[in-house]
């Protein structure tokens, strides 16, 4: 638990994961995580009611496992991002099933092979310009797939960028 001030591991070399599952972060309109350019050989997990009020920073971040945001609450000041993954790189999956992230997200550049999210459950503005996945985790079934829902997801951004032409 902290309160004000930021845990910060900017460019650090981890060879093992991440866990902070259960974790109370406070730093509203700042930042409560900075995990930047590190390195991690395993698993990122900010999930199991891991809370921040303040951005969780992961730019640049490249893990060899998963990002794994499962039931994670994070807010933060209107003007600020909850979340920015700018170019952040999950070689196993993500995660995107949190629990609460307000008010905004941005995953530009980011990468990993697949996602696994709630596509209701996004803050209102997001920004995913870039934003690179090959399939969806646990794919449904075609007839399950609900091509408006997708659509409402993209319409979020904020301003829409459906990237270069």
């Amino acid at each position: 638990t902290t309160h004000g001030g930021e845990i910060m591991l900017r460019a650090a070399t981890v060879r093992g994961d991440i866990e902070a599952g259960k974790a109370r972060l406070q730093n509203h309109g700042r930042d409560a995580l900075v995990l930047d350019y590190a390195a991690v050989d395993g698993d990122v997990r900010l999930a199991d009611e891991f809370e921040a009020d303040g951005t969780v920073s992961l730019v640049g971040l490249t893990t060899k496992g998963i990002i794994n945001l499962t039931d994670a609450t994070i807010t933060n000041d209107v003007a600020e991002p909850a979340l920015t993954a700018v170019n952040a790189r999950a070689e196993g999956a993500m995660f995107l099933r949190w629990r609460r992230l307000e008010h905004r997200v941005n995953l530009d550049g980011a990468s990993t092979p697949a996602i696994w999210d709630d596509p209701e459950n996004w803050p209102g503005r997001i920004s995913i310009v870039g934003f690179e996945y090959e399939r969806f985790w646990k794919e449904p079934a075609l007839s399950q797939w609900d091509v408006r829902k997708r659509i409402a997801w993209l319409a979020r951004q904020d301003p829409l960028d459906a990237a270069p032409s």
